[in-house]
Formats: C-alpha cells, sequence, structure tokens
C-alpha cells in the first residue's frame, strides 16, 4: 500500500477522515520542526482541504518532537476552528510543543509504548536552551526575565483551554477550572515540571489529569507506524521539514501531502 491507501485503511478502522501530521526528525543536519510562520502551511491546507472537503470530524495522527509553541498553538487553534471535532492519536511519540494539539482536541487514542512528553516551554540563552519552569526564580535577572517572558504565555493560553471546551480533559476540568486554579496547578506539575523535560507521562497520569483516552489495538499501531515509516522516508529524501498526509488520491498519484521546506 502506499501512504495515501494506508490512511484510507486507517479511516475504516476509525470510521471518518484520518490525517496525519508528521515533522522529519531523521535528516542531518536536523531541519527545524515545528516553526515561526507554520501557520501559514495550516491556513492554506484548512482552505484547500478541510473547507473543500467538507470536513468537520477527524482523527489527527501525531508524530515526532515539539518546536515552537507560540506556533503550534498557534497551528493548533487553526484545526480546533475549523473542525466540529477532532481526535488526537499519538501511536509512537509526542513531544513538547506538539502535545498542544492533543490539549485541544476532543479526545486521546495511544498505544501501550506512546511516549508523550512534558509541555513546558524551552528558550535559548548564550547558545545553552534551558526550560522557563526551571528558572523562573533564576538569580539572574536577564535568564529569568526570559523564563517568564516564554513561560506566562504559555500558562495563559493552558488556563483559556481548560475552561473553554472542547478539549482533552474530561467536562468536570472546564467547571473547575473556570473559579479556582487547583487543576491547573495539577496540570503544571504533572505535565511541566518533571525532572526531565522528556519525561513521558504514565497512565497514570492521564488518568489523574482526567485525560479523555482510549487505547488502539495493536493492528492499528502496526499500521500507523509503517505510515509513518514511510513519510518519514519521503521526507528525508525530498528533504522537506514536515507533511499533513490525507487519504485522497487522483489518477493514482497521492493527493494531500502537504510538504514544506
Amino acid at each position: 500500500m502506499n501512504r495515501a491507501e494506508m490512511v484510507a485503511e486507517l479511516e475504516k478502522y476509525f470510521k471518518r477522515r484520518v490525517i496525519l501530521i508528521i515533522y522529519n526528525y531523521l535528516s542531518e543536519p536536523s531541519k527545524g520542526f515545528i516553526e515561526d510562520g507554520d501557520e501559514f502551511y495550516f491556513r492554506d491546507f484548512r482552505d484547500n482541504f478541510l473547507i473543500k472537503e467538507n470536513i468537520s470530524d477527524c482523527v489527527i495522527i501525531l508524530n515526532g518532537p515539539g518546536g515552537n509553541v507560540k506556533t503550534a498553538i498557534a497551528c493548533s487553534q487553526i484545526l480546533r476552528d475549523s473542525l466540529r471535532r477532532y481526535d488526537s492519536f499519538v501511536p509512537t511519540v509526542a513531544g513538547s510543543s506538539l502535545c498542544y494539539f492533543i490539549l485541544q482536541s476532543d479526545r486521546l487514542f495511544i498505544g501501550d509504548r506512546s511516549f508523550i512528553t512534558q509541555i513546558d516551554p524551552l528558550f535559548n540563552y548564550k547558545e545553552k536552551e534551558l526550560r522557563a519552569v526551571e528558572n523562573l526564580s533564576n538569580p539572574d535577572p536577564e535568564i529569568r526575565k526570559l523564563a517568564h517572558s516564554v513561560f506566562n504565555p504559555t500558562i495563559e493560553n493552558l488556563k483559556r483551554i481548560l475552561k473553554n471546551k472542547p478539549h482533552v480533559f474530561e467536562d468536570e476540568v472546564s467547571k473547575e477550572s473556570a473559579y479556582k486554579f487547583n487543576y491547573l496547578g495539577k496540570l503544571v506539575d504533572l505535565w511541566m515540571k518533571q525532572k526531565e523535560h522528556d519525561r513521558p507521562l504514565r497512565i497514570t497520569d492521564l488518568q489523574k489529569l482526567k485525560v479523555k483516552y482510549k487505547s488502539a489495538p495493536k493492528e492499528i499501531i502496526d499500521l500507523t507506524k509503517s505510515l509513518i515509516g514511510e513519510c518519514l522516508n519521503e521526507l528525508k529524501t525530498e528533504n522537506k521539514r514536515f507533511v499533513i498526509q490525507t487519504s485522497k488520491i487522483e489518477d493514482n498519484k497521492y493527493y494531500g501531502g502537504y510538504y514544506h521546506s
């Protein structure tokens, strides 16, 4: 099967449209992941596919590392505003800012070995990458200011997501978050403040956070891994950063392979 046909097989299982968003992490040197300006491509995808195909309900497969948090939030919001419902599916790994697509989804599908990392924002200081959450009280005023400049907007966005459905959390989270911040503190502790930025959430963490999740069967995980591998190889060969892959085929050619440099 080619890539589009693999997506079509997944659509038979989920009984609705399936869209894969995958960033290239195979190229050497590594190309940028979610970058400032990627909103343009997501708007283009919205206008030229979601709207034209009248898609309002789908499953979005996520795979790869993170990138610019502000851009990831903006891109996920474009999808959220364009779709009545979307579920996120992480068969292997969703890192850092890519998790903001999960936060804005209606439900999360995972596999037994799915790897969902911390979502705390990072910033660069003198060619070093630092975690904002660890430097909010740094004695160096410059570092402290930079940490707050990236952390505070992220927290405000999380407040907005929690208060306003749809999101990936149970309905009671919105009610609780409307008038107090107890839940936000739990979210920060479990999904932002673990010892390592790459430390994944466990099933027990998802349960404590009241995330709406469901396990996908092994055959669906295996098929999706094959699809991801095909896309990654093509991205590496074409030296492109990411692709949004759909199932539409025209004249036996791929349609929906939205590659970007």
